[in-house]
């Protein structure tokens, strides 16, 4: 007989967000596996395959919103746990689940748009979905504690680009953005709306991002890029929560009972990647403006706090004491992270050695360089390129 689990994963392999649980699933497998795995190719709205009905296998992770086999499979005790959105499930399934914080989320975005000195907002909502309605709220409440008022426009069902006249779909997109206060910082429900939001921009005459910022979610490499200007957006841990979900999986297979009460657990987003979409600042402050745009413009090479303070016109004493007071950070910090992040995209898109990065960035040495990476990122470059390169 065989000794190890048998697990069947009924996660769609369709979409960027289905294929980073199962990198998560896999993770946690190559580190405590193996296991015996099922899975497939599929679509988001395939339904669970029937033969799990009288499956009699071990555990199942499952994002079927129906997860009617799946209810079936537990009834019989085989271990199961949901990444489908809890609220949009039956009321009577008492599964795990793991998901993203889309609170979180949304107040993420608020803080990113605040940080840069927006006081127009406006969210485009995805109609009668609770995620959607969670990201919006904690949007609309983060940007009410910081004295703003949020535009919402709820796109309806059947206008997420899958159906319906396209064409009439982006003149509506198109009005509601021309009929926003400028410049006015948009969240997008997720990747898809940001991706049509901008388009509806670039239709209409809209500069992206100086008169109009735009934030989405998923962080979907393709949404992402195929927008021009590129899309930011926050990248929420999905591959965590895959890892999470087999880590769970796995105790309760070993006779663990599962998390009590009915609430999901809950994993928050990771950063939020800044493309050109957001990399704007909306201050009346046009010294600070300057300061942050020559920053922006400058990083690629080693900058100093005082080149900073000279192109602003400012003394390094009042260019830090304006940092501090609006962005509640400092130049040298700004300057630091903007490196960073060129450090990110040379990870992410190019087989550049460290030692190549450094040095076309600027870095004494490699060492510093990657010292700092990690102290920013959390991790080690080599980590970091290991998880997100598109080179692999």
């Amino acid at each position: 007989m065989d000794p190890f689990p048998h697990v069947a994963l009924i996660v769609e392999t369709s979409k960027q967000y289905g294929r980073e649980l199962l990198l998560g699933v896999g993770r946690y497998i190559q580190s405590h596996g193996p296991w015996s795995v099922y899975f497939t190719e599929r679509g988001e709205s395939d339904f669970e395959p029937d033969w799990i009905r009288d499956w009699q296998g071990d555990g199942i992770i499952t994002r079927s919103v129906s997860a009617v086999a799946s209810r079936l499979a537990q009834e019989r005790g085989i271990a199961v746990v949901n990444l489908g959105y809890y609220r949009e499930l039956d009321a009577s399934l008492d599964m795990p689940c793991i998901n993203c914080d889309h609170s979180a989320t949304g107040r993420l975005v608020a803080e990113h748009f605040v940080k840069r000195g927006f006081t127009n907002f406006a969210f485009c909502d995805a109609r009668d979905c609770s995620w959607s309605a969670d990201r919006r709220d904690a949007f609309i409440g983060a940007c009410r504690e910081a004295g703003h008022e949020v535009e919402v426009l709820a796109i309806p069902p059947g206008s997420e680009g899958h159906g319906g006249d396209w064409e009439e779909d982006q003149a509506l997109l198109c009005s509601w953005v021309g009929s926003l206060p400028k410049p006015c910082a948009i969240m997008a429900a997720y990747d898809l709306f940001g991706s049509r939001i901008i388009d509806a921009c670039r239709r209409n005459g809209t500069r992206v991002p100086e008169e109009v910022a735009v934030v989405g979610v998923d962080n979907d490499p393709l949404f992402c890029s195929v927008s021009w200007p590129p899309l930011s957006s926050v990248d929420q841990n999905v591959e965590e929560i895959g890892f999470q979900a087999a880590s769970l999986l796995d105790s309760m297979m070993a006779g663990d009972p599962p998390p009590d009460g009915p609430q999901p657990i809950l994993v928050p987003p990771g950063e939020l990647v800044t493309r050109t979409s957001s990399e704007v600042f909306a201050f009346d402050d046009t010294n600070l403006a300057t300061a942050l745009q020559f920053i922006r413009d400058h990083a690629r090479r080693p900058i100093t706090v005082d080149e900073v303070a000279l192109r602003a016109s400012l003394s390094r004493r009042e260019l830090e004491r304006r940092f501090s007071r609006q962005l509640g950070t400092s130049p040298y910090k700004t300057i630091q992270r903007e490196r960073i992040k060129r450090v990110v995209k040379l990870l992410t898109y190019t087989d550049y050695t460290l030692e190549r990065i450094s040095d076309t960035l600027g870095f004494s040495e490699t060492s510093n360089m990657a010292t700092l990476f990690k102290k920013t990122m959390g991790t080690s470059p080599g980590q970091f390129r290991e998880k997100h390169s598109i080179k692999k």
